[in-house]
């Protein structure tokens, strides 16, 4: 496994309840989805995780990208930049700006997917019974769906579905 080196240090560090958030000093604070994955990380790290926000890495480096995602490579998921690290998992935050709450709920996994395994989304006005049948769906087709979490307008995040061993 490749070490961390570079940005190894480079965090900004708040303190929550039991657990801990880590801010990439790379990371764009002024972003359109920073206040949405800061409180996602607040939410986790309240709860006792330890939670690193990752900067967006369109155009970078691999000496760069190598630093920061060095547990992606020799993965499916090399050369792609999750939103957030989770107590050392990878996590994508998927968001929708649709009217059509199946469409987006389709996009939002379909895009998150290309980048995790887990993701968590936000909640599109569709009862929980078609979302976990749509997984379900997806799962027998063959994709890997690892754990699937809800956030809603009120910020509350709710695990709608994880994949147990058996």
């Amino acid at each position: 496994m490749k070490q961390k080196m570079l940005y190894d240090n480079r965090y900004i560090e708040i303190r929550r309840k039991k657990g801990l958030i880590r801010i990439n000093r790379l990371v764009n604070q002024n972003d359109n989805d920073y206040n949405k994955l800061y409180q996602i990380a607040e939410y986790f790290a309240d709860k006792g995780s330890v939670v690193e926000l990752a900067p967006k890495m369109s155009r970078s480096s691999n000496f760069e990208y190598e630093s920061l995602y060095y547990d992606l490579i020799g993965t499916k998921y090399e050369g792609k930049c999750p939103d957030l690290k989770i107590d050392g998992l990878w996590y994508e935050h998927e968001g929708f700006v649709t009217d059509n709450p199946k469409r987006a709920f389709r996009n939002m996994l379909s895009h998150g997917l290309k980048q995790s395994n887990r993701i968590i989304m936000d909640k599109p006005d569709l009862t929980e019974r078609h979302m976990k049948r749509c997984i379900q769906n997806r799962i027998n087709n063959g994709e890997d769906i690892v754990e699937i979490w809800l956030r809603d307008n009120y910020g509350n995040i709710t695990l709608l579905y994880k994949k147990t061993d058996g």
